[in-house]
């Protein structure tokens, strides 16, 4: 009787193991054997791409304790308004918080934006001298029917009080390595707040090294934000910022160029602002609407400037609202973090982010709208369906990468999260 329980116990685990190592097997030979991922299921009829893998999980374990209120933001109170033209104000705010992070020239905060149909959240650009630590401005520019952009330009006052996430994104990074000098700038109407916020800091000091030319693309001469206090930095530091202006229409006596930026105009823009700097530039930094990217594009590799010499920034961020959702019921997560586990039953509406926080589980996190990549992990099994648009790249969803804060699991997933 023994021998037969022992015989058994031992045919129980040769088979455990024998299952483990066809997993295995399996997994190395989709890797070896070329096969792509099939489709991501895109909540908004846009396609992405879905990983489906194989791959036992690790022990299940306690999870930490729940961290309530990390997706919230932290609270920061408005001290001063500034209308800046007819459609667009700054705000001027204050961290409640005496350690909250500082923000990098070029980064982006999320603004949680109450609203009656649910908070809204919306990535503005700080455009302000990022060397003052103590408070920070963020320009905002009023959208066509936009129910967060109308709510912050026409109804926040002084005195109010704003949550906000980050500082978040990598834009004008690159521009802190010692061999960036000269960069060319290329903005399309509120694409300038980063733009304003690199100017004001790295031109602050007068042992400066930088030199910087700005091609702004504005509606009229009535919406050119921050069009005063750029002419007044460029003034003050005279020969180390250039500002050319091309306006659509009603373009002041003595413009040289109308029109929108499309690749004939910004050709002859780039043509005179080249002109203004000491040598060729190293960096150039583009940041507007998906049209101004797409012509940017044509335009600087027409002239044999390298992909990695580009940065850009599109300011039209994804618009995540959270509010109830159609979707109904449960499903489980397991999420693996080295050696850890922890599985979980979580409302089909909600994120994986928020479902891994409320569960204790410690993810990174950044911006909250799949506009940063810090939240970035793996899908080791399952599917999930991702707002659109979001920073991933294709090569990233090949592999199989997913933004937390904008997926969705529709069905029984296992998610590795980055240790």
């Amino acid at each position: 009787m023994r021998m037969g329980r022992l015989h058994a116990r031992w045919t129980k685990v040769r088979r455990s193991r024998m299952g483990q190592l066809r997993a295995d097997l399996e997994m190395v030979w989709r890797s070896v054997s070329g096969r792509h991922p099939a489709p991501y299921e895109d909540r908004r009829g846009r396609t992405a791409s879905r990983w489906v893998a194989t791959r036992a999980p690790a022990r299940v374990a306690v999870a930490r304790a729940p961290q309530p209120g990390l997706l919230e933001g932290a609270t920061h109170v408005v001290e001063r308004r500034v209308e800046e033209t007819e459609d667009a104000v700054s705000l001027w705010l204050r961290p409640e918080r005496r350690d909250a992070p500082r923000v990098r020239p070029g980064q982006f905060y999320t603004v949680r934006v109450p609203h009656p149909d649910g908070v809204l959240k919306r990535a503005y650009s700080a455009s302000h001298n990022c060397s003052d630590a103590g408070r920070l401005r963020l320009t905002i520019q009023r959208v066509a029917d936009g129910r967060a952009s109308t709510y912050l330009t026409e109804h926040v006052r002084e005195g109010a009080t704003l949550r906000l996430l980050g500082p978040s994104g990598r834009f004008g990074e690159a521009l802190l390595e010692g061999d960036v000098r000269r960069v060319v700038m290329i903005a399309g109407g509120s694409g300038v707040t980063p733009m304003a916020a690199i100017c004001h800091s790295l031109l602050d000091a007068a042992s400066s090294r930088y030199e910087f030319v700005l091609i702004h693309g504005v509606r009229t001469p009535r919406h050119a934000l921050l069009a005063q206090e750029l002419d007044d930095l460029a003034r003050a530091r005279r020969g180390r910022l250039f500002i050319h202006r091309v306006y659509e229409r009603d373009g002041p006596p003595g413009s040289a160029m109308e029109g929108r930026l499309v690749p004939e105009v910004l050709s002859e823009a780039l043509d005179a602002a080249l002109a203004s700097l000491s040598a060729p530039p190293e960096r150039y930094l583009v940041c507007g609407p998906a049209g101004l990217l797409e012509s940017a594009r044509v335009t600087l590799r027409g002239r044999g400037v390298a992909a990695d010499q580009i940065d850009e920034e599109r300011f039209a961020s994804p618009e995540i609202d959270e509010r109830s959702s159609e979707e109904q019921g449960q499903t489980t997560l397991t999420f693996i973090s080295g050696e850890r586990s922890s599985q979980v039953e979580v409302a089909a509406s909600d994120t994986i982010l928020k479902s891994g926080i409320e569960a204790g589980v410690q993810m990174p996190f950044s911006c909250t709208m799949g506009g940063c990549g810090a939240c970035k992990v793996k899908l080791v099994d399952g599917a999930v369906a991702m707002e659109t648009p979001n920073c991933l790249t294709d090569r990233e969803r090949a592999a199989g990468d997913v933004l937390a804060c904008v997926a969705r699991a529709t069905g029984p997933c296992v998610i590795e999260v980055p240790q």
